[in-house]
């Protein structure tokens, strides 16, 4: 037993700004952390233990790297009760080509013996960083990094650490806010994440979520669980399709020999992809779901909590998959019941995309039974040569059967009402009951949770008669800031942004002085002209020198 003990903090709540643990490994196995190992014969339990010191790995290609706040590789059995750890955990590899492993966990890096997580919190920055390796797969969660004991369960934790990848290229990033990568397990409860998940490098493979990354543990229940973390990438994921794969909770179940379940999780958090892709795979609650099919119930995806992808290339995408809950269960059998989005699901591109199969609950499914659930959304689409899309579902199979459930809000620019509602369940397939007895489906007219997105720019502008005033020293530079040079530019700025409200700073300093009162009327009538009026301007302070309005 380990208890009641604080590491790199002088005063038991802060950083001492001196402490890390530090390795660097050229071969074998690094383990890095305040206990480097717990053997298989042995059975800890740490208790009120945290750590504040910052721990740094650096290492060669082709080395395996474990890394953790409290424990680098735990292979017996026992519990790890209130710790905590609040250092930053960086692994950095040099460049290379050898096969590598890097897995990182705020409390943990590995428990492969079958120990207990709870009331554990991580408030330390994970990050993977260092060269270029296409051979390196990198797993990282704010508490433990992977699970492969059957026994293993994670309770009650928390994490508020950002997770970041900033390796130049690797071939896999696994991310959770609470688990990277669980391969045997049996729970995980309870557990919330506020913290950003952030992707922006070059991978074949991404599965990251607010709670679990990549799931496959026979009868694992994932109950309770909240994330209010943005999950967004940023980087190119190259390879085939599928293999990006995001969500608020789970980005990849796939189930083992019996389903994973989850139930009565919520996300709050803006699931984001703004890259080159093969196939986005996205969704508020799960990203993917292979194998054995999956059972979601009793789930939420706020509003604000919005899917979206963009996605720029010149090639054609094969395929993308956005649900509001779930984006794609290429397994038969599946079920949602009594899940609830109210959050909008956007699929843009830049280029071709082949197919778009996208739904306010579910973007493509097999067989499966959808229950007692809603969707209150907008679902837009564009450059889709096919689009399946649907309220509830984009795609499910011809077998599936939805009922009870109840839609409203906008399919693809097209408004959700009384008379169309039956139309929009879904895009492609499914038995739907729709004959006003108790299984039947039905319209939502309105809702307080029916999400609105608001584009707000904001343009510093600057003082020309001050620039005037140096033109004697500086006529060369002085020309060019002339507001007669600028206000163009500015006005064609505004229309292609395309922005609902619009802001101003120095726009009064711009304007206070005679000769320039009209400035801002000139900006309003050329903006204007430009964006066939669509702007209704407002001025909420005064804008000339004697302290009147235009």
């Amino acid at each position: 037993t380990i208890k009641n003990l604080s590491f790199g903090t002088e005063n038991g709540k802060d950083y001492d700004d001196v402490s890390t643990i530090t390795s660097n490994s050229s071969d074998g196995v690094s383990r890095t952390a305040v206990i480097q190992t717990v053997v298989p014969e042995s059975s800890l339990t740490l208790s009120n233990v945290r750590n504040f010191a910052h721990i740094n790995t650096a290492k060669s290609a082709g080395v395996t790297s474990y890394a953790a706040g409290l424990c680098a590789e735990w292979k017996g059995t026992g519990e790890a009760s209130a710790v905590g750890n609040y250092g930053d955990v960086t692994v950095t590899e040099q460049a290379g080509s050898t096969t590598s492993l890097s897995i990182a966990g705020g409390v943990c890096a590995v428990s492969a013996g079958g120990a207990k997580f709870k009331d554990c919190v991580n408030a330390g920055k994970i990050e993977n960083a260092g060269g270029s390796n296409k051979n390196t797969v990198n797993y990282s969660a704010g508490i433990l990094g992977q699970m492969t004991a059957v026994a293993g369960s994670i309770n009650s934790c928390s994490n508020s650490g950002r997770l970041v990848n900033s390796m130049a290229q690797s071939q896999k990033f696994y991310a959770g806010g609470i688990v990277g990568v669980i391969e045997k397990g049996t729970s995980v409860s309870s557990c919330s994440n506020t913290a950003d998940l952030l992707q922006s490098m070059p991978v074949s493979f991404a599965y990251f979520a607010g709670i679990a990354g990549s799931v496959d543990g026979t009868s694992l229940k994932i109950s309770g669980c909240r994330n209010s973390g943005r999950i967004c990438n940023t980087g190119f994921v190259s390879g085939t399709s599928g293999n990006l794969r995001m969500a608020g909770v789970v980005a990849n179940p796939k189930g083992g020999t019996s389903g994973v379940q989850i139930e009565n999780c919520e996300n709050s958090g803006v699931v984001s992809n703004v890259s080159e892709t093969a196939q986005p795979c996205m969704g508020g609650i799960v990203g993917s779901n292979t194998s054995t099919p999956v059972s979601i119930e009793g789930c939420k995806n706020n509003k604000n909590a919005a899917i979206t992808s963009v996605c720029r290339t010149s090639a054609t995408l094969t395929q993308c998959n956005l649900g509001g809950i779930i984006g794609i269960s290429s397994a038969n059998g599946a079920k949602y019941s009594s899940c609830e989005n109210y959050s909008d699901v956007t699929l843009q591109t830049v280029g071709l995309t082949t197919l778009a199969e996208v739904g306010g609950i579910v973007g493509r499914t097999g067989n499966c039974t959808i229950s007692g659930c809603k969707s209150v959304s907008r679902i837009s689409v564009s450059s889709a040569t096919t689009l399946e899309a649907g309220c509830i579902a984009g795609r499910v199979g011809a077998s599936s059967t939805i009922k009870a459930s109840g839609i409203g809000g906008k399919l693809v620019g097209t408004d959700i009402t009384s008379s169309n509602w039956m139309q929009k369940i879904s895009g492609v397939n499914g038995i739907i009951t729709t004959d006003g007895g108790p299984e039947s489906c039905y319209f939502i007219e309105s809702t307080p949770e029916t999400a609105i997105t608001v584009k707000i720019g904001s343009f510093n502008l600057w003082r020309p008669l001050s620039r005037i005033s140096d033109r004697s020293t500086y006529p060369e530079i002085s020309e060019y800031r002339l507001w007669e040079h600028a206000v163009g530019g500015i006005a064609q700025t505004i229309k292609n942004m395309d922005c609902d409200i619009i802001g101003f700073v120095e726009l009064y300093s711009t304007t206070e002085t005679t000769p320039y009162v009209d400035t801002n009327k000139e900006l309003v009538s050329l903006t204007n002209s430009l964006t066939d009026n669509r702007y209704t301007w407002r001025l909420q302070f005064p804008n000339k020198a004697d302290g009147s309005y235009t």
